[in-house]
């Protein structure tokens, strides 16, 4: 139970570097949300775009944790479409935090939802991370 605690307790560095990242990347995390759920943050020096299908997305490294039964780690790369302002994921690798070890989770056909850039701090933190602020 302690070792559990002390998981929710820690910060995304606690984590080690992402296998999502260049060798050598200095993060910078930044808390995004951190509710009885879920605690997430995103790397604010990590940037960069992909096109998928002829669309043009800007792409966030963003490390989670879920705060459910089986403590869940993972960091995922999503994708943000500034226009339509919706977001999805294009990666993911789940973290076991007592192995160090990391291994990618299958996501599929692109499923983009829409964010809540009005009511939603954490959507809106995503939303301008990755989109800059409106």
């Amino acid at each position: 139970m302690m070792g559990w605690l002390l998981l929710l307790a820690a910060g995304a560095a606690d984590y080690g570097a992402s296998p999502l990242a260049e060798p050598g990347h200095a993060h910078r995390w930044v808390e995004a949300q951190n509710d009885e759920e879920l605690t997430g943050w995103i790397d604010m020096a990590w940037r960069s775009e992909t096109v998928i299908d002829g669309v043009r997305y800007k792409q966030l490294l963003l490390r989670t944790v879920d705060k459910g039964e089986d403590l869940l780690v993972a960091d995922i790369i999503g994708v943000v479409d500034c226009d339509k302002v919706k977001m999805g994921m294009q990666r993911a690798r789940i973290i076991i935090p007592d192995l160090g070890d990391a291994s990618e989770m299958p996501i599929g056909e692109l499923q983009m939802e829409p964010l809540n850039v009005t009511t939603d701090a954490g959507d809106r933190k995503l939303f301008e991370a990755a989109c800059g602020t409106r």
